[in-house]
Formats: structure tokens, C-alpha cells, sequence
């Protein structure tokens, strides 16, 4: 396994951007560039030998989407704490929302994912996406059950298996090609840039 490190602002702004050309296509109802959606039937065929199934929860998302997301959980973050040091406050805020220029989603690459048995999704902790608590978010909180670490790890392997990266600040956050995998994997740039649709 790599580096369990949850890369910084900087960290990814290191890795050059590439784009390879390679289009996006319609997975359950989202949109990831091809090889993620070819990687993700690889995920979903090793589940089904243990009767689960891989739920996609979010994929592609347009720059200005992620500009809007990123925006209200900074404002969200300052709002907790208006005297925090701005550098810090950005770092807080990546820590659940990319910051848009080195985010995955946009580039397609990045997907939200969880595990489910005949439509029950397994137990994680938390939703995907539910900020709430942020202290159970992280793939190895102390705050999990030994239920929920299983389900979690259960997840985090079979999607490194197939080369996707983990995002370990959240235990459902994992990308193929963008910055965070690049990180991950010691790449020094990325399969994928950001794409307005």
C-alpha cells in the first residue's frame, strides 16, 4: 500500500496537468472517462462474486460545479471559525471539497462510490457526502465501528486493486488519472485535465 498521506494544495498543484483525449461516457447515470467506467465494471464483477454491488453515487462534475461546491464549504468552514488563518481555512476546506483547480471530478476521473447488497448500502460510518461529523469521514477513523472499517477497507481495496487512488480524507472519495492518483502513484502528471463537459 502507498502512503496513507492525504496530499496538500501544494502537493497536487506539483503534478503537471495532461490530457489524454479520452471521451466520457454514461455510467449509471453519471459521466467518467472511459477507462474509469472499464475500471469500475472490473470493481463491480470482483463484488459480485461476494453477492455486492458497487453504487456510483457521483462522477464527472462541470468546473463551475465544483467552483459552487468548493465555495460553500468554505463558507461553511469560515463560519465555524471566522479568525482561522486563510491558508489554513483553504487546506480545512480541501480536506472535503477540492479546491477547483486540482480537483478530480472535473477532470472525470474521480468517483464517489460505496458497496451495497441487494440494494442495502453496506454500513460506512456515514453517507457519502454527510459533513456533519467530520471526524468519521476519514477511510481509518478511530470513530468507526469494527463493522464499518471492514466495509470501508473492504471497499478501499477492491478499488486499489484496480489502480484507482484513494482519497483517504474520505472513505468513499477514489480517481484514476487526475492529481490525486498522480499523487498517490508518484506520477509526475496526469491522464486527465479538467473538461467542461
Amino acid at each position: 500500500m502507498k502512503s496513507k498521506k492525504v496530499a496538500t494544495i501544494a502537493d497536487l498543484q506539483s503534478i503537471a496537468s495532461f490530457e489524454n483525449g479520452e471521451p466520457l461516457v454514461e455510467m449509471d447515470k453519471v459521466l467518467v472517462r472511459k477507462a474509469v467506467a472499464e475500471k469500475l465494471q472490473n470493481v463491480q464483477s470482483k463484488l459480485s462474486l461476494l453477492g455486492l454491488q458497487l453504487m456510483i453515487a457521483e462522477g464527472y462534475r462541470t468546473p463551475y460545479y465544483q467552483e459552487r461546491y468548493y465555495l460553500k464549504q468554505l463558507l461553511e468552514e469560515y463560519q465555524k471559525d471566522p479568525s482561522c488563518d486563510f491558508e489554513i481555512l483553504i487546506e480545512r476546506t480541501a480536506q472535503c471539497v477540492a479546491l477547483p483547480s486540482v480537483g478530480g471530478h472535473p477532470t472525470g476521473g474521480a468517483v464517489d462510490v460505496t458497496i451495497a447488497r441487494e440494494g442495502i448500502k453496506l454500513p460506512m460510518g456515514c453517507d457519502i457526502a454527510d459533513f456533519r461529523d467530520i471526524e468519521i469521514i476519514p477511510t481509518f477513523s478511530p470513530k468507526a465501528t469494527p463493522e464499518e472499517a471492514k466495509n470501508r477497507l473492504l471497499l478501499h481495496d477492491v478499488m486499489v486493486e484496480e489502480g484507482f487512488a484513494p482519497f483517504y480524507g474520505e472513505w468513499w472519495h477514489f480517481s484514476y488519472g487526475d492529481r490525486e492518483w498522480a499523487f498517490f502513484y508518484g506520477h509526475t502528471k496526469t491522464l486527465y485535465s479538467a473538461r467542461d463537459g
